[in-house]
């Protein structure tokens, strides 16, 4: 059963189309991100702002990265945190690998189920909160990715930690890096480079270029 929030962005608000930069996959998006949150109560708090609703830049470029070295991802268990609108998990399982993708907002697994569905991909979805991954959990994969995770203090510090716990623990972590405040400066390497297209109406700017990164266990 879809929710009234779901229900309501697909009828007013969201679009299903082509990604600008990866076009093999359709996503949900809307240059419309704030008058969807005002209209279920956003602005008296009684909502969170549905990130779920468009594709941000850093998933974008995960994406992107993903499709670009499917050789890498192939055959691998892969474990996408603050999955969002789900499409690094879509493009890990098109690339062959056996992916679930996590997010605490459960609207956000809603749409990250439609959106695989429309790409005719499977991966398994957790609403769940990252930040309590534990070892046990992490010992069931083999890769761990993260988008657009960089943009608010107390969840980035705890992002970047399960990121650097995962590296201890054995685990490849790979990470989008789009110039957010609060992204980890010490122990990186980028992996590679590239501009990405987003939306005026919620960016403020046209493109963010953005670094796919893995941290260090440190």
């Amino acid at each position: 059963m879809t929710s009234p929030i779901v229900t309501e962005y697909m009828r007013q608000f969201g679009k299903l189309s082509p990604d600008p930069l990866c076009p093999e996959l359709r996503a949900w998006n809307t240059a419309r991100l704030h008058d969807l949150w005002v209209l279920t109560g956003g602005n008296d708090g009684r909502a969170p702002i549905p990130f779920w609703g468009i594709v941000w830049p850093g998933a974008r470029a995960l994406a992107r990265y993903i499709l670009d070295n499917s050789v890498d991802f192939a055959g691998r268990r892969v474990l996408d945190i603050g999955t969002g609108s789900g499409i690094a998990a879509i493009a890990a399982a098109k690339a062959g690998a056996d992916v679930t993708g996590m997010d605490v907002d459960p609207a956000a697994i809603e749409m990250a189920v439609k959106t695989a569905r429309a790409n005719r991909v499977t991966c398994r979805w957790i609403a769940g909160d990252a930040l309590r991954i534990t070892d046990d959990d992490l010992s069931c994969y083999d890769v761990i990715i993260a988008g657009d995770v960089f943009y608010e203090e107390r969840f980035a510090e705890g992002i970047t930690g399960v990121l650097r716990n995962a590296r201890r623990a054995g685990l490849r972590n790979i990470a989008a890096d789009v110039g957010r405040t609060f992204r980890p400066r010490t122990g990186v390497r980028v992996l590679c480079s590239m501009r990405i297209p987003v939306y005026r109406e919620i960016e403020g700017i046209d493109y963010r270029d953005t670094n796919i990164i893995t941290l260090a266990a440190e």
